[in-house]
């Protein structure tokens, strides 16, 4: 006879995903700074942002490695000089800053609400070690941060 566990494992683990994102077409024109190389010795390929995901593009492999996590449009990135981290900040409900590793393409470090109304423009410093940001001016006369 057959157990309630055995039922359970059947039918928790699909063999399929019911949904993947394998391909992003088109990018968000609207980010001042959306695009960035990160040609260096080891890879020639550009980041942008399509939306919510961002997209290292593999120019000689025509690859596509997708950044995801945001639920909101990314409203800005910036890359570290050496071109190793790649971050990403959105506004809206639950706003969201990611610092993705750029060659493993996985998220190193997420800061929930980093602003009340999310990220308008950022930067990284030269090291790779810190970030700036200018939150979005959230309505209701509250003056712009910047931290």
């Amino acid at each position: 006879a057959r157990t309630m566990a055995d039922f359970e494992s059947s039918q928790m683990q699909p063999e399929v995903e019911a949904l993947a994102l394998r391909w992003v077409f088109g990018f968000n024109k609207d980010v001042a700074g959306g695009v960035h190389s990160l040609i260096d010795e080891y890879r020639t390929a550009i980041f942008y942002i399509a939306s919510n995901n961002g997209v290292i593009y593999d120019t000689v492999n025509k690859t596509q490695k997708l950044l995801q996590g945001h639920a909101n449009l990314i409203s800005a990135c910036c890359v570290s000089e050496d071109k190793r981290w790649i971050v990403t900040a959105d506004v809206g409900p639950d706003p969201m800053l990611v610092v993705w590793d750029s060659y493993s393409a996985l998220a190193a470090k997420t800061i929930a609400r980093p602003h009340l109304a999310g990220v308008q423009a950022m930067d990284i410093s030269a090291d790779g070690k810190q970030i700036v940001t200018l939150s979005r001016e959230a309505g209701g006369g509250e003056p712009q941060v910047i931290s």
